[in-house]
């Protein structure tokens, strides 16, 4: 299995899942997100989305990591080479993604 991030272009679903927001992970075999692929409305994990103003990996906003589940921040911090200690709370993780990405948590 392989992890995707939804885009901007998606639609209402993604792969037979609920479009809950650009930027989120999605866990999925490669054969089902290849038509989404395709289109254009999810990526890998890390890559930036099409359209992306740059070429640096995509960075959620503070909103769009708060919904992610703890393992889904880890993965997303993992990716893009954000160092966490061991045994961070779901918070404490939020804080050093944001810290590291210079996003406002407002």
């Amino acid at each position: 299995m392989a992890k995707y991030q939804i885009t901007k272009t998606a639609g209402r679903f993604v792969a037979g899942h609920r479009n809950t927001g650009v930027g989120t992970i999605l866990d999925m075999p490669e054969a089902a997100a290849a038509f989404d692929l395709r289109t254009g409305a999810l990526v890998p994990m890390g890559a930036a989305p099409a359209g992306s103003p740059t070429p640096e990996v995509y960075k959620a906003t503070p909103d769009q990591l708060n919904d992610m589940l703890k393992a889904e921040l880890i993965d997303y911090a993992e990716a893009r080479g954000i160092d966490l200690a061991d045994g961070l709370l779901k918070a404490e993780i939020l804080e050093e993604i944001i810290a590291a990405e210079g996003n406002s948590a407002e």
